[in-house]
């Protein structure tokens, strides 16, 4: 399985290197913008500062503007591919609206005769493998407990 962000697909490969399968994504990578540097480096800042990032009285706005260079011109379109031999591809989708780093919930299954459909994990499933039937991942339960949780449609 090879995700190619340049063209925009997805490819299913054979032992020898060929493409078996490939399946166009649809959508596109949106624009970055200043805002979405800013949610990135309070992330950060609040990772290396902690919890009391703001009393170091740094403005991210002006950071964000100095810094912009470095990062590229869109959003990532997808962060995480999950498969298995043979089986469907799990996209997850770059979403930095809950998560600065855009780790979102949003994932698309995506198969090797074309089907493509998207769903949404619920906030306590953090998927970490594809199987034949669906996604392992792991659930915190009401009580707080993490559980091994099995995801399928």
């Amino acid at each position: 399985m090879l995700w190619r962000p340049a063209s925009h697909d997805l490819a299913w490969l054979s032992n020898d290197g060929s493409i078996t399968a490939q399946v166009t994504i649809p959508g596109r990578p949106a624009p970055i913008r200043e805002a979405d540097i800013v949610l990135y480096l309070e992330k950060m800042v609040r990772l290396e500062l902690g919890p009391n990032y703001a009393a170091a009285g740094i403005d991210l706005e002006v950071m964000a503007r100095d810094v912009r260079a470095q990062f590229s011109d869109e959003l990532p379109f997808v962060t995480a591919v999950r498969c298995q031999a043979g089986g469907p591809a799990w996209l997850r989708m770059f979403d930095n609206r809950t998560d600065p780093l855009g780790h979102g919930r949003r994932w698309l299954r995506v198969t090797s005769a074309g089907s493509v459909d998207a769903l949404e994990f619920p906030p306590s499933f953090e998927p970490l493998t594809a199987t034949p039937r669906g996604v392992l991942g792991s659930f915190e339960s009401s009580d707080g407990i993490q559980r091994l949780a099995e995801w399928t449609r």
